[in-house]
């Protein structure tokens, strides 16, 4: 089976910050989602920092792709960290995107909502 698995986890009252957690087993080639729930600032680090995807974010969608075409191998790890600000009680993750080789949409799940309070 080739969907992703992927989880909101590991939040951090104080820092205001909570991960996207990935288990893919498909390579990886671009990664797009709304996080309804807080005012996105920025991500940080994880796998799309690794293997140098050119990542941007609006104050509720998150983008991110390789110039190069590198792709994301096999595996498990943190997407990307998330900072955010001016949060509700919980954070979702919605019309999430996986793109493969070629663009090809790749499937996944839907994680729980991450309580915030």
């Amino acid at each position: 089976m080739n969907k992703k698995n992927v989880q909101l986890r590991n939040h951090d009252t104080t820092g205001r910050t909570f991960e996207i957690y990935m288990i893919n087993t498909t390579e990886v080639a671009g990664f797009q989602c709304d996080l309804p729930g807080v005012e996105i600032k920025g991500s940080n680090g994880g796998l799309l920092q690794e293997h140098g995807y050119n990542t941007k974010n609006s104050v509720s969608r998150i983008l991110s792709f390789s110039m190069e075409a590198k792709m994301i191998p096999v595996g498990t790890g943190v997407l990307a960290e998330i900072n955010y600000e001016n949060a509700s009680n919980e954070v979702c993750m919605t019309e999430i995107i996986f793109a493969g080789l070629g663009g090809s949409k790749l499937d996944n799940d839907i994680p729980e909502c991450l309580k915030l309070n």
